[in-house]
């Protein structure tokens, strides 16, 4: 059971990270959320898109997987996006976009 210090805590976390997500700056940024996540938002995806200073934000929302997306069902989907994704930061065309320019 998670006591209600740790949940004040995660709170002023959630708070502090909203406040300071504009000093953060990245050139690239790929985002993937699973779109039946039971722990997090995928409304959290648009908070990042407008929070961070980044030249190009590409998000993915998968479908048949829940939060640990990395060894669930769209694991390998995750797999081939972010193999995409290196690879166009590696060749230079990632495209920017219109909420972090």
């Amino acid at each position: 059971m998670i006591g209600v210090g740790h949940l004040r805590e995660h709170d002023r976390l959630i708070r502090h990270v909203r406040r300071n997500l504009n000093r953060v700056q990245c050139d690239n940024v790929l985002a993937l959320h699973a779109q039946q996540d039971e722990v997090a938002s995928v409304a959290n995806l648009d908070i990042l898109a407008r929070g961070l200073r980044c030249r190009a934000f590409r998000t993915v929302v998968v479908a048949n997987s829940y939060h640990m997306i990395t060894i669930d069902n769209d694991r390998q989907q995750v797999v081939r996006e972010t193999v995409a994704f290196a690879d166009a930061v590696a060749h230079g065309t990632m495209s920017a976009h219109p909420l972090c320019a």
